[in-house]
């Protein structure tokens, strides 16, 4: 049963986080209105800019369960595949370099049996791969190995973490075996000593029934954030709240967005769309649902000064949300169709999304944002 338990609570974090990112099924486009200055309607669009393919003689590989992207300052795109239990490598225009590590237990090799706990890093000269199965943090340096050190014991739940431009390092994790379960956002220093809490909170999640089995309380509290070595600003909320505050780099609180969205009621078909999903919960096992979805999901920046904020709306597979200024001034309302397992991430000039088709497979591409 606590292996069990252990499982129930990894599917449920990769669920509702996947990895800071936006869920999204292989759309050409992501596209939503903008109204100008001059009060006239414009439509932001994602070009496709690169495709990032695995070259056919490279038999022994194929694009497996992708869940987590780094991009490095000479734009070389990594990207762990937690299915083939790898890090892939592509140069800025797409050419598939290298592949970092393989399975095993060794220096430089990956266990990976979480998707929400196996991560990836970068510095400004470390991309780092996180493999909480093993507590192993491995080092690469320009495509080669450079040394293991071991992860602190306390992140055994680590499920977000970001390497910033001043040194500090944001991290998400949890701790379901403290008396009261807990969720906490933190900033830490480069040897990973917590310095300061930014959002720290009982989790709710999960409950022991009476049957002896688990109950799990969909879209209960849990953060949500963003950060990254290139955005000068540390974004932190929750799936319930109306805000989303703004740290500086060092977690200072700067501001406070207002997030002006509705909660919208679920429906039976939302309800039974999340059963599909969370396969593990038949009885003892049971979800419990609210009466209304989360008042957001997730959010992204898609510019240094624009914020995509969405929720996602389970039985029709689609997000559809509003895109906000600093000041907290909605400029833009956006749908788009989703998959369940792809995303979205934001580095220096381009988006890079990991998309799925309906068969299930995994096609890579970088988008470049304009409006038209």
């Amino acid at each position: 049963m606590k292996e069990q338990g252990s499982r129930m609570r990894h599917w449920m974090f990769w669920l509702v986080t996947a990895t800071i990112g936006l869920t999204a099924q292989s759309p050409r486009h992501l596209a939503a209105a903008v109204t100008d200055a001059g009060g006239n309607l414009k439509k932001l669009v994602m070009h496709d800019h690169t495709r990032y393919g695995l070259p056919s003689d490279a038999s022994d590989f194929f694009l497996e369960v992708p869940t987590d992207t780094v991009m490095d300052k000479e734009g070389r795109l990594y990207v762990l595949d937690f299915g083939a239990k790898t890090v892939f490598v592509w140069d800025r225009d797409g050419k598939y370099l290298t592949n970092l590590g393989r399975e095993g237990e060794g220096p430089g090799e990956f266990t990976f049996r979480s998707k929400s706990r196996s991560l990836l890093s970068y510095d400004g000269e470390f991309v780092y791969v996180i493999d909480n199965s093993s507590r192993k943090i491995h080092l690469f340096r320009d495509l080669t190995y450079v040394r293991t050190v071991p992860r602190p014991q306390q992140f055994d739940m680590l499920s977000v973490i970001r390497h910033l431009k001043n040194g500090k390092v944001f991290m998400f994790y949890q701790n379901y075996r403290d008396k009261v379960p807990f969720s906490k956002v933190v900033l830490a220093n480069d040897k990973l000593e917590v310095e300061k809490e930014l959002l720290h909170f009982e989790d709710k999640t999960f409950r022991r029934n009476e049957e002896g089995g688990w109950d799990y309380f969909a879209f209960s509290r849990r953060p949500v954030m963003y950060a990254s070595y290139y955005f000068d600003a540390l974004l932190v909320g929750d799936n319930l709240s109306d805000e989303v505050s703004v740290y500086d780099l060092d977690g200072n609180l700067k501001q406070k967005i207002v997030i002006d969205l509705p909660r919208r009621v679920l429906s039976d078909l939302d309800k039974e769309k999340i059963r599909e999903m969370v396969r593990w919960a038949k009885p003892p096992h049971r979800i419990l649902f609210p009466e209304y979805n989360d008042r957001f999901t997730n959010f992204i920046p898609i510019s240094p000064n624009q914020l995509f904020v969405y929720v996602k709306e389970y039985e029709r597979g689609r997000i559809s949300g509003v895109i906000f200024d600093w000041q907290g001034k909605s400029v833009a309302e956006g749908t788009q169709l989703l998959g369940d397992e792809g995303s979205l991430d934001f580095f220096a000039d381009r988006m890079i999304g990991i998309f799925t088709d309906q068969e299930g497979n995994y096609s890579i591409k970088a988008m470049a944002p304009t409006l038209q």
